[in-house]
């Protein structure tokens, strides 16, 4: 039985509770926010044409590690890949960006 989604609410108390220091409530957001970001990149994926050749856990990974900021990502080798990106497809380069 799938787990029940938490209300907005909950998911304010768990980010409070993360900037306070609470590594259990890290714990129980990162996934929470990890599955989001997937649903919403395999809709925007859906939706663009077939030969692309970004794949939707890519897309989730860029955007993941932009939002928790993880420090032992090198972001400049990110930046690298986000440019080439962009000259082979600007707007999947402006999507990761997002």
């Amino acid at each position: 039985m799938d787990e029940p989604i938490p209300q907005r609410g909950e998911i304010t108390e768990m980010l409070k509770a993360w900037s306070g220091g609470n590594r259990v409530a890290m714990d129980n957001l990162v996934p929470l926010v990890y599955e989001e970001l997937h649903r919403q990149a395999r809709r925007y994926l859906s939706r663009e044409r077939g030969n692309h050749t970004l794949q939707t856990t890519a897309l989730v990974h860029a955007a993941y590690l932009r939002l928790i900021e993880y420090r032992f990502v090198d972001l400049l080798m990110l930046d690298k890949a986000l440019n080439e990106l962009a000259t082979l497809d600007e707007r999947q380069a402006q999507i990761i960006e997002l």
